[in-house]
């Protein structure tokens, strides 16, 4: 009996079958995995950070090694100290500021005594350099302190600064804020966190959501407990990698996000075929091994090519797109493993109990703790239960009658999926009868979506684009209005030389306290400190505007290629220009410089799997072309929503100069890969009807109406997920969450309900054009091979 649920199947049948008779053991294995590297990585810890690194040798990345090696990350905070009723100059804001750098230098172990001052010592020791530490009306300050330490292990220096200034902060007369590099990066972490938390709620909306397309909660229920546990077992594995490597903490924002996606809709698209077999009277076993061979094949070659896409990331030589690479690339591995093995073992355990628990009082009591969780729930959660408890109590009822076919189950379903009836055979009739107005008409609309993106300006988060909560934005924002906010993280100039006290050095060192001093939009913010053996010095400046901001990457184009070859020309000494800044634009030059890299793998590797999986040259070339469109129109929306501010207020988007120069990057990996889902899964049901049939518009329409509510609610799922992100308090994943979401919203609709079967419509049988010189290629197709 068993032989027979095998016979003739491919791999990924034969994995379901097997998994499928023996679940206990299959689902032994996955609890004992998971608890041993949940374990483990307990035990061992992470090593995540912040911090932005390059393996390549940039020049900002060479300045932090040589400062590094010297004397430590140079790491300063600055304390914002104003007066409403006194000014800088009185003997009583001299006293406060005063007796605050003599607390400071009390804990030498966390803060350096030597580079602790304030703007009294700094005229002492430069006359008439303290204008550039005393604002404009004369009541605001600042004390600069380098705390010792990492970028990581800082954090507990900068908690002993709080401690110190702590009593001073109960004087009425004064208000300190405290700004610097490791103040912004501890908010953007925190920041960070709570969307993370934010993300839990988009949960309930995806259940909602397979409760629609499956009508039964157990069925809903399983595609999201594959989802979470693909994510802890990624989370799991990445903190443990991270011992080898430090990885970016936001790496498990990108899995969170990732896992869910691919996780609920691999196994969605699977539990679809396996309930279409049921329907059509096969037995659990023989419905499992159906869609293993069917559905979970397409999920292999599907996440396949999201890997292909996600591991381009590692060939950009900087720790974030690593980390990014490296930990989406897991999770999806982890969804395709378990959608394959543990999926099959759950549906036979389970086998018609899997259509159980009608949805409707699930429904009212849902809606019913969404709506409490609207009243009670804070934060950006607030908006994700609004809208699940508006698509519990509507979604429903609209999609059972938009598709006619509502959720019924195996024991009341009435419409086969071989019916020309309903919403979308409609929809499917309406498109091949009408193709070329439908390619012309979804194509330019595409193209127009995509004209904002001509206009596109890259930078990175400042601490002004945080919440107002934050004390960092807050200094920031006095810093910007009175001082040169670049006095928050100044820009370093480390000097390397044989001897850096040699006369013609020291000379050039002049020469460009000269020039600095002579530039209207830089300020010096910090003498020269010679190193002990003479061969390093250092000098830092502040540049003008938002750290992040165009103005001030101009400003560090202009040190690097007029003022230090000015002043340092014939001295002998290398400089190297660091700091946020430089890095943020280090940072933009590499990723302009690897993005044709990146497309070219991605595009490359994914046109010859395609080719492989569909025997045709056609399917791939229309396949890359369409989602460049789609990626294209999202870029589009992108700039329009945040860097012109076209977006309603009350969605809380904020309005920005740029947008994250690593976004575009990211996006394109992942929305290049993840849109293959729904590509692979649409032309695996028309290819293997084709082979059934011979008849290429019959074949495009059965595929679009066989999937398009599948589809549906698999790209409801991800827009939810993605959509959650847009909510959170970080523009940086507001970004990304709108930018993901809008893309698979126009793939799932614009692009593979109508542009896809119009185009394929139009093609015939051209589409399956194979040359006859590549015959020899092994076929991989994700269909069931013709029936004899």
């Amino acid at each position: 009996m068993a032989s027979s649920h095998t016979s003739g199947l491919g791999l990924t049948g034969k994995l379901s079958a097997v998994s499928a008779r023996h679940p206990w053991r299959v689902i032994a294995i996955w609890v004992v995995v998971t608890v041993v590297l949940m374990v483990s990585s307990g035990i061992v810890g992470g090593v995540f950070t912040t911090n932005i690194s390059f393996t390549d040798n940039r020049e900002s990345q060479t300045a932090r090694e040589l400062l590094k090696e010297w004397q430590g990350e140079p790491l300063f905070e600055s304390l914002v100290i104003s007066s409403e009723k006194y000014a800088v100059q009185t003997p009583e804001f001299k006293k406060f500021v005063t007796d605050i750098t003599a607390a400071l230098r009390k804990h030498p172990d966390k803060i350096d005594p030597a580079q602790t001052s304030n703007v009294y010592e700094l005229a002492a020791v430069q006359p008439g350099a303290e204008a550039a530490l005393i604002s404009k009306d004369g009541h605001t300050t600042l004390v600069n302190a380098r705390v010792l330490g990492d970028v990581d292990s800082a954090i507990a220096s900068v908690a002993t600064l709080d401690e110190a200034v702590l009593p001073f902060r109960a004087n009425q007369d004064f208000t300190i804020l405290r700004g610097g590099f490791i103040s912004a990066n501890e908010a953007f972490t925190t920041a960070s966190e709570e969307d993370l938390k934010a993300e839990q709620y988009v949960l309930p909306i995806a259940f909602v959501i397979l409760i629609v397309v499956f009508g039964a909660v157990v069925a809903a229920l399983a595609p999201v407990v594959l989802g979470i546990v693909a994510i802890m077992l990624t989370i799991a594995s990445v903190t443990l990698i991270s011992q080898i490597s430090p990885l970016s903490f936001f790496v498990t924002n990108i899995v969170t996000m990732i896992g869910l996606a691919v996780g609920i809709d691999y196994a969605l698209f699977t539990m679809a075929r396996y309930r279409e077999q049921r329907h059509a009277g096969n037995d659990v076993m023989q419905s499992i091994a159906v869609a293993g061979d069917t559905a979970s094949r397409a999920v292999v070659f599907s996440g396949a090519t999201v890997v292909i896409a996600l591991t381009s990331l590692i060939l950009v030589p900087n720790t974030i797109f690593i980390a990014f690479g490296i930990g989406a690339s897991i999770v999806v591995v982890f969804a395709v493993l378990a959608t394959l093995t543990l999926l099959p073992a759950c549906l036979r355990l389970l086998g018609d109990r899997i259509e159980g628990v009608h949805p409707a009082q699930w429904q009212r009591l849902a809606a019913l703790a969404c709506g409490v969780g609207v009243v009670a729930v804070p934060g950006p959660a607030r908006g994700v239960l609004a809208i699940a408890t508006f698509a519990i109590i509507f979604v429903p009822s609209i999609v059972r009658k938009v598709t006619r076919r509502g959720t019924a189950s195996a024991n009341t379903a009435t419409t086969s999926i071989d019916d020309n009836t309903g919403f979308w055979a409609g929809t499917a009739r309406f498109v091949m009868k009408n193709a070329v107005v439908m390619v012309i008409g979804s194509a330019a609309l595409l193209l127009v979506l995509a004209i904002p993106y001509t206009h596109i300006h890259l930078g990175s988060s400042g601490p002004s684009s945080l919440p107002e909560k934050y004390e960092v934005r807050q200094a920031f924002t006095v810093l910007n209005e009175k001082f040169v906010s670049g006095f928050l993280a100044p820009t370093d100039i480390v000097i390397e030389a044989p001897d850096v006290k040699a006369a013609a050095v020291q000379v050039a060192i002049v020469n460009f306290q000269q020039k600095v001093s002579q530039d209207p939009e830089i300020r010096l913010s910090r003498p020269p400190v010679l190193s002990e053996d003479g061969k390093l010095a250092t000098l830092a400046v502040a540049l003008t505007g938002d750290l992040a901001s165009t103005q001030a990457q101009d400003q560090i184009r202009r040190l690097r290629n007029e003022i230090v070859p000015a002043a340092f020309d014939g001295s002998g000494a290398k400089v190297y220009v660091g700091g946020t800044t430089a890095i943020n634009m280090d940072l933009f030059d590499q990723v302009g410089q690897y993005t044709p890299i990146v497309f070219a793998y991605v595009l490359g590797l994914s046109f010859i799997l395609l080719m492989l999986v569909f025997r045709s040259i056609v399917v791939p070339i229309k396949s890359i072309i369409m989602n460049l469109l789609s990626v294209g129109a999202s870029y589009g929306i992108l700039i329009a929503v945040f860097q012109w501010g076209w977006a309603p207020d009350f969605l809380g988007f904020g309005k920005v100069d740029a947008i994250e120069a690593w976004l575009p990057l990211m996006m394109f990996t992942i929305l290049f890969g993840l849109s293959m889902d729904y590509h692979v899964f649409l032309i695996s049901r028309i290819r293997e009807r084709f082979d059934e049939t011979h008849e290429n518009t019959e074949s495009v329409a059965f595929g679009l109406r066989s999937t398009a509510n599948i589809i549906t609610g698999a790209a409801a799922i991800m827009v939810a997920v993605f959509g959650g992100f847009a909510l959170g308090d970080l523009v940086m994943f507001q970004q990304m969450g709108l930018g993901l979401a809008v893309a698979v919203f126009l793939d799932a609709t614009i692009v593979r309900t109508v542009l896809v079967p119009a185009t394929m419509r139009l093609l015939g049988d051209a589409n399956w054009y194979l040359p006859t010189w590549l015959h020899w290629l092994p076929d991989l197709r994700v269909e069931k091979s013709p029936r004899p």
